[in-house]
């Protein structure tokens, strides 16, 4: 899915604003880190493996029938990518502590998602390498950025990420979806083009041209 913002700035103007600008470019950065994320939610990947194989040793993992109520039995832990999205309670927008209960509750199970869906394997599975010594073609491992920097003379963004082996993602939309979602923003023309060239080929399964990439970018 790409979504296109009506009047918003071109990436060569946000580059230019946020190089000349230190209010748009924190303005920037917190609306863009709320978008999506590098990380885990309620802790390391390391955190999210012991949690998950706790629930499956205190209860059985097995597909739990969905429910059209807001609690779910204690004594099941059901894999979630299996399972739909549990209704929050009425009480979510009036009480702040059931509020506060319930997005922790969505946290968790979004990053159990993330970690059974988005994680690319330390081991690169099949296809990851041409050869053995060769590079992973999905350029995993990701760079690590301990905060959020803007390069000063290229304006160019790198988020904070302390996970190398998932891509950025939102956890709303992964607890919604229930599967392997990647969620980024677009700040340069190459990255606008990478994405066209890719959703070309993956819609359409076919070979295309230079030209044919050129032609849909131009008709955008």
């Amino acid at each position: 899915l790409l979504l296109w913002i009506v009047s918003s700035l071109s990436p060569k103007e946000i580059r230019e604003r946020v190089l000349s600008s230190v209010q748009f470019r924190n303005d920037l950065l917190l609306w863009l880190e709320s978008c999506h994320t590098g990380d885990y939610s309620t802790g390391s990947s390391h955190d999210i493996h012991d949690r998950i194989v706790s629930h499956q040793k205190s209860a059985s993992e097995c597909i739990a029938p969905d429910s059209d109520t807001t609690t779910e039995s204690t004594s099941v832990y059901g894999d979630p990518t299996m399972r739909l999205p549990v209704m929050p309670p009425l009480a979510v927008f009036t009480d702040p502590l059931i509020r506060d209960e319930w997005l922790h509750t969505v946290l968790e199970d979004s990053d159990d998602i993330v970690y059974r869906s988005n994680r690319h394997s330390e081991k690169h599975s099949r296809g990851c390498k041409r050869t053995p010594d060769a590079p992973c073609r999905a350029r995993f491992p990701r760079d690590i950025f301990e905060d959020t920097i803007v390069d000063p003379d290229s304006g160019a963004i790198r988020f904070k990420k302390s996970e190398p082996w998932i891509n950025t993602f939102n956890p709303i939309i992964s607890y919604l979806l229930r599967s392997n979602t990647d969620v980024t923003c677009l700040l340069s023309g190459t990255q606008v083009k990478a994405v066209i060239a890719y959703v070309t080929d993956y819609i359409t399964k076919v070979a295309f041209t230079n030209q044919d990439v050129f032609i849909a970018v131009k008709s955008i």
